[in-house]
């Protein structure tokens, strides 16, 4: 989220290298992925949300209008 000076966020409505105002966010139930996942939606990204936890990411996603929960753990290959 780091971004140089004087340069404009892409937001998503101005896109940049293919995007479109969607993101996945692994890890997104708790800790830097909620807060992430918090701040891109308040940006105006629709949200995607991963994580082990499926009650914490349903809580979470009915916070965030459009947000959808991914229950799954990254580190399996069926999830």
């Amino acid at each position: 989220l780091a971004r140089r000076r004087g340069s404009r966020s892409p937001g998503p409505k101005g896109r940049r290298g293919g995007m479109e105002g969607v993101v996945v966010i692994s890890g997104g139930g708790r800790g830097i992925g909620e807060a992430t996942a918090r701040l891109l939606h308040a940006k105006g990204y629709r949200v995607g949300l991963m994580a082990r936890d499926e009650k914490r990411l349903q809580a979470l996603a009915a916070g965030l209008a459009g947000a959808l929960p991914l229950p799954g753990d990254v580190r399996e290959e069926g999830d």
